[in-house]
């Protein structure tokens, strides 16, 4: 099979795929960015990444779950199958961008916590963190749209023509009968008559 370049590999990505694509590329890069940094009242102060500080095992897990997506949306595009998951694509990245954007929210609600550090006087969160939520975001959305497309198949709708009319079946259509040759009528036998008051 002749190899894909990247262009090409993107360029036949559905739209929704490439968000996943992109989102995935875009969280992966931002865990090695500044996540948040702070000066204290002595104009001292620290800078994290997004694999560093207190924090860091969020940074990695981070890596590991885009890695995941990165590498799932691209064997597809590069035409490779994978071995079976216990998950569908499209559900594997909607929780894949979900536990991202958990785990940033939660990294947030640690570093811009009162208690967090000393006579800081200045809490700032960096570019770094602000691409991750934006990559995070991608892949979820990129999956609720692979999972709304999967659900819509237009294979299963066929049409059906129906006879407005129903021909009795002893009569084809277009034919016409003289009255001698219209089908008999049973014969009510006068005891079979129910005579009503």
């Amino acid at each position: 099979m002749p190899r894909k370049n990247i262009r090409h590999m993107i360029s036949g990505l559905p739209f929704e795929g490439k968000l996943v694509f992109f989102g995935s590329v875009i969280l992966l890069i931002s865990a090695f960015m500044p996540w948040y940094e702070d000066v204290d009242a002595f104009h001292m102060g620290d800078m994290f990444l997004g694999i560093t500080g207190p924090l860091y095992l969020a940074g990695f897990v981070l890596i590991l779950i885009s890695g995941l997506a990165l590498f799932a949306i691209s064997s597809d595009a590069l035409d490779q199958k994978l071995k079976e998951l216990p998950l569908e694509k499209p559900h594997m990245n909607m929780m894949i961008g979900i536990a991202s954007l958990f785990l940033l929210v939660l990294s947030s609600s640690v570093y811009f916590h009162t208690k967090f550090g000393v006579n800081i006087t200045i809490k700032e969160m960096k570019f770094g963190m602000i691409a991750a939520f934006i990559g995070a975001f991608f892949i979820a959305f990129g999956g609720f749209m692979q999972n709304k497309k999967k659900n819509v198949r237009f294979d299963e709708l066929e049409g059906k023509i129906e006879p407005l009319i129903n021909i009795r079946p002893e009569r084809e259509q277009g034919e016409i009968r003289r009255p001698d040759q219209e089908p008999e009528q049973e014969e009510v036998r006068p005891e079979d008559r129910q005579i009503h008051l």
